[in-house]
C-alpha cells in the first residue's frame, strides 16, 4: 500500500510471510462488537477497531505512518460484510505526507487486497485509487494511461484534469475527466457486472 505501488506489485509483499503473502497480523487490541452471526469474524466483533491501528498495520511494510484518520463512508451488509473508507494523512519514509483514501472492508474479499487477519476475523484494505474489484478505475486516472484514451476518442490534446466525484468501494465509481475544454463523466464498474 505504498504511495506509488500496486496491489500485486506492492514492496509490503516482500515483508509478509512468503505461505501466505498478503497476511499480515492485526493488532492484538479488543474490537468493538457489531453483533451479526452471519458475518465471518463475529466472535471477534465485526467492526474494525481503532481505524489508525488497522491501517498502521496495512502501511508498516511500506514505511508509511498514519498521522490522521477519519472515517468518511460505511457500508454494512448484514450477514454479509462491512466495508469503511478512511481519509487518512499518512508519512512516508522519504519525507513525504500524502492524504489517502484508504478501504477496509470484511466479507467476500478480493485475492488481490491486502488481507489482515485476527483470529476469524479478516479484512481487506486497499488504497484508492486501487481498488482491486474496480481495476478499470487505476487505469482511468492515471494520466498516462487516460491520455492515449483520450486521443483515441479524438479529444484534442492538452493537459488533463481528471477527480473521483462518487466511489462506492468495490462496486462502482464515477471519474469526471476534464481536457482541451471537453468534459467527460467515466463510470467504472467491476468487470463482471460491465454492459
Amino acid at each position: 500500500l505504498g504511495p506509488d505501488q500496486l496491489g500485486g506489485d506492492d514492496d509490503a509483499h516482500q515483508h509478509a510471510d512468503e505461505s501466505a503473502p498478503w497476511k499480515l497480523p492485526l493488532e492484538r487490541r479488543p474490537l468493538p462488537h457489531v453483533h451479526d452471526d452471519h458475518q465471518p469474524g463475529a466472535g471477534h466483533g465485526s467492526h474494525f477497531g481503532q481505524p489508525a491501528d488497522l491501517l498502521y498495520s496495512a502501511l508498516a511494510p511500506a514505511g508509511g505512518q498514519v498521522r490522521r484518520v477519519e472515517s468518511r463512508q460505511t457500508t454494512w451488509r448484514p450477514g454479509r460484510g462491512l466495508t469503511v473508507r478512511y481519509d487518512a494523512r499518512v508519512a512516508w519514509p522519504d519525507g513525504r505526507v500524502t492524504d489517502e483514501m484508504l478501504v477496509a472492508a470484511t466479507g467476500t474479499l478480493h485475492p488481490q487486497a491486502l488481507v489482515l487477519e485476527a483470529g476469524d476475523l479478516r479484512v481487506g484494505v486497499w488504497r484508492v485509487p486501487h481498488d482491486p474489484w474496480l481495476p478499470g478505475l487505476a487505469a482511468i486516472t492515471d494520466p498516462a494511461r487516460l491520455g492515449p484514451l483520450l486521443d483515441s476518442l479524438d479529444v484534442a490534446p492538452g493537459r488533463v484534469d481528471q477527480r473521483i466525484v462518487s466511489y462506492r468501494p468495490g462496486r462502482r465509481a464515477v471519474v469526471r475527466v476534464h481536457r482541451a475544454g471537453i468534459t467527460l463523466f467515466v463510470k467504472v464498474t467491476r468487470p463482471d457486472h460491465a454492459q
